[in-house]
């Protein structure tokens, strides 16, 4: 372990100011800062609770190599890989929902995360939509203890949070009460739910930005796997209200492209665009701001992209109204709203009240099947690895679908290598009766 420890840390640098910045002269990360190794990791131990808790720690570049991110998770601390990623967006002030749908919200992830083995990934500060997820927690009565069987991890810009000198030390144990810290603009403090923390540095004081750039590389470095395609890790997107902010990141994993260019491609000038991995976005209506605008976009969206007059109108008053301090003017932010809603394919509307309704668990999962651009195989195996026969039963068995013999015989033999033949008989499928409906 120890020397795991030492390797790993070894590849993370940290940004420090190098050069005095002169009146006039744009601030950059290149020209005034300077990287030296990491110096601060360890353990928190959060105080002022009925429990202390703890959680793993790394101060880490903004531009650090997933990959190491993944090596010091699997060999340092101790993580088995994950089975499926939920990544939570929304506010970063704190705001109120509805108390059914947040409790609908905080229910649901907790049971997909639990029921699966998923890591929860958040900003990691308290406030806004991280203290949602904190409440699932408290909610569902998990103690400081059991938390840890939980796997929630906050990426969080180093550079806003209050007393971030006390962490810095090496491989020590820090004692951190976050609700002894007075006021200060701009800064935050750590949420006591969660159990790792990135702590991402990019030079900068009282500015966000840095987590964002971690976050997306890292997340899409989990849902692409390995070169050779393995390892590969279902990400999905939780949102919860939410600002310009998480309508931008909205935005990224539902529009993130690439072009790939080949000399041949580039001799017959002729462009490919390949798509990154899918990553599915579920919106909860009714939540507020950012959430309730793509999902009102959505509803009167026609399949050219186009509005009625007067949605387009309302559109335009809601969002001068609701982000009434961003520079971006309202049909800038419609536009970005837009090209959101059209991407029916990832994007989940979750509804609460309207009709039959879904659990949030069950949006979640549903959407990463459907999403993912899995085979009917992978599919099948992915919600027997999740120990979830509801889901498979409600998406990969309803409406007399074709299902190679094969396929069947490969999740039974899955089924009785995990001890899950209950998956099976829950599923009212024997390869017998199968191969009869198929007939």
């Amino acid at each position: 372990m120890a020397s795991h420890s030492q390797l790993a840390l070894s590849r993370f640098s940290v940004f420090s100011q190098s050069v005095r910045v002169e009146d006039g002269t744009p601030w950059s990360i290149a020209t005034h800062t300077q990287t030296s190794p990491t110096d601060a990791f360890g353990t928190i131990v959060f105080q002022g609770g009925a429990h202390a808790h703890k959680a793993q720690y790394i101060r880490l570049g903004y531009d650090s190599d997933p990959e190491n991110v993944m090596y010091l998770m699997e060999k340092v601390w101790g993580l088995q890989p994950p089975k499926l990623v939920i990544t939570v967006h929304g506010g970063m002030t704190n705001f109120e929902v509805q108390e059914k749908l947040g409790r609908m919200f905080r229910d649901g992830l907790l049971k997909a995360a639990q029921t699966t083995g998923a890591w929860i990934i958040t900003g990691g500060l308290d406030s806004g939509v991280v203290k949602h997820v904190a409440q699932a927690l408290d909610d569902a009565g998990i103690s400081a203890r059991m938390r840890s069987k939980i796997v929630t991890i906050g990426i969080a810009p180093w550079g806003v949070i209050k007393r971030k000198e006390r962490l810095i030390a090496k491989d020590a144990q820090i004692q951190y009460d976050p609700h002894a810290f007075g006021s200060s603009t701009g800064l935050g403090v750590l949420n006591d739910h969660h159990s790792y923390f990135l702590l991402a540095d990019n030079g900068t004081s009282s500015r966000y930005g840095a987590d964002l750039h971690l976050r997306q590389n890292f997340e899409e470095f989990l849902a692409k796997g390995d070169d050779n395609g393995l390892r590969k890790v279902p990400v999905v997107c939780a949102v919860l209200e939410g600002g310009t902010s998480t309508l931008k990141a909205i935005h990224q994993y539902l529009t993130k492209y690439i072009v790939l260019l080949s000399w041949l491609e580039a001799w017959n000038k002729i462009r490919e665009l390949s798509r990154e991995p899918n990553i599915p976005v579920i919106v909860c209506d009714g939540s507020g701001r950012a959430s309730d605008l793509v999902a009102f976009a959505s509803r009167y969206l026609d399949v050219d992209g186009v509005f009625p007059v007067e949605v387009k109108e309302e559109l335009l008053s809601l969002i001068s109204t609701v982000f009434s301090e961003t520079p971006k003017t309202p049909q800038q932010i419609l536009d970005v709203i837009v090209e959101c809603a059209r991407k029916t394919d990832l994007l989940t509307i979750f509804r609460y009240g309207e009709g039959r309704t879904e659990d949030v668990d069950h949006a979640i999962l549903t959407a990463v099947l459907k999403r993912q651009n899995l085979t009917l195989p992978e599919q099948l195996s992915l919600t027997l690895s999740w120990n979830r026969v509801d889901v498979a039963r409600s998406c990969l068995f309803a409406g007399g679908r074709h299902w190679p013999i094969h396929a069947l015989h490969s999740a039974m033999n899955d089924a009785l290598r995990l001890n899950r033949c209950h998956f099976v008989v829950k599923l009212n499928l024997s390869l017998e009766e199968k191969s009869r409906r198929l007939k």
